[in-house]
């Protein structure tokens, strides 16, 4: 799917990235007990698809970056995401392949928004022994704003980050992007001459795209799993996008039902 779109982006000028984002178990976890859990190595996987792929995509090395941080909170213990940490590790792969400036972790305002219990927390048999989780969001630098829409167009002005502080202990991850919305549209006013990006994405990217705004001007961010606009042949025209990120999960990567909601996108 990315292959197909790829070629055909790329005589309109426009590039495309893969950077799937790993999961815990495969990044956290020894090789020599993988095997053990049953588990397959997700460098070999993302390496197998990869190698696939035509050379119109520009393919990112996420797994390594974040293997090479595993001694760092970058996943939730209680939660299947990654955490704010962790996204930025893949930013930063991402700038590398793509040929940006990566903006130091200093620069960004971090933003506590205090004890989390998350998606995992509650189907382990004895949750209360487990250590609670905490939710760093990180505040890009410049005049950011954003829109968010349950559709494919419009949209109402909304954080990108939104303030969970006060909010229900298990809603923490909200914070980034707010929610799952179809369409997210965000403008850097600082960088009015940057380019322009669509990011397919699914949760993960949720706390992936603040760091992306230091490397676009413009970000179209859908949603995969509730968009129900025009495919990307279209949009790369109508948001005349210089990049294309399919940012998935690793997990909905390998899925039937996701690879046809990737490709129902891509047409």
């Amino acid at each position: 799917t990315l292959s197909k779109f790829a070629d055909y982006a790329a005589e309109k000028g426009v590039r495309t990235i893969s950077a799937p984002a790993p999961t815990a178990v495969g990044v956290l976890i020894e090789a020599d007990y993988l095997e053990k859990l049953r588990c397959a190595d997700q460098k070999a996987t993302m390496d197998y698809f990869h190698g696939l792929m035509s050379d119109n995509v520009l393919k990112v090395d996420t797994f390594t970056r974040l293997v090479e941080h595993n001694d760092e909170y970058i996943y939730f213990r209680t939660d299947h995401h990654w955490t704010g940490l962790g996204a930025y590790y893949a930013y930063t792969a991402i700038c590398d392949a793509a040929g940006f400036d990566v903006v130091p972790l200093e620069k960004f305002e971090q933003w506590d928004q205090g004890e989390f219990e998350g998606s995992l927390y509650w189907k382990a048999p004895k949750s209360f022994k487990l250590k609670r989780d905490n939710v760093i969001a990180y505040v890009p630098p410049g005049d950011i704003t954003s829109l968010v829409s349950t559709t494919s167009s419009g949209g109402v002005e909304a954080p990108l980050l939104a303030d969970m502080t006060e909010r229900a202990i298990n809603t923490k991850y909200l914070t980034f992007l707010g929610t799952d919305y179809a369409l997210t549209t965000v403008t850097n006013n600082s960088i009015p001459d940057g380019p322009t990006c669509i990011v397919i994405k699914d949760s993960f990217g949720n706390a992936l795209v603040p760091f992306l705004t230091q490397c676009y001007h413009k970000i179209y961010a859908i949603d995969y799993r509730k968009f129900g606009g025009p495919g990307l042949r279209t949009l790369i025209d109508t948001y005349d996008a210089d990049d294309v990120i399919f940012a998935p999960y690793l997990i909905a990567t390998q899925a039937a039902d996701g690879n046809k909601m990737f490709a129902s996108k891509a047409r």
